[in-house]
């Protein structure tokens, strides 16, 4: 197992709705120290993970979906 971080801070881009997870301090990655990632999460029927990239050593992307997503302002940015 590699453990990516624990929850540091989230925030709601204004213009998307779209909520970020920032995690920090995950296990140590060879010589770049802990391991760290983003959570991108929309608006979405299921939970789900969409996609997982790596831009740069150690440091993850991914893409989710979930029902805990689906904030007054994600329909705002969305116009639902």
């Amino acid at each position: 197992d590699t453990r990516l971080g624990e929850l540091d801070r989230m925030e709601i881009e204004t213009n998307t709705g779209i909520i970020k997870l920032h995690f920090t301090e995950g296990d140590h990655c060879w010589n770049h120290g802990p391991r760290v990632a983003e959570v991108s999460m929309s608006c979405g029927s299921s939970n789900a993970i969409l996609s997982i990239s790596e831009p740069s050593t150690c440091v993850y992307l991914l893409d989710a979906t979930s029902p805990v997503a689906c904030t007054p302002a994600w329909k705002d940015a969305n116009h639902l």
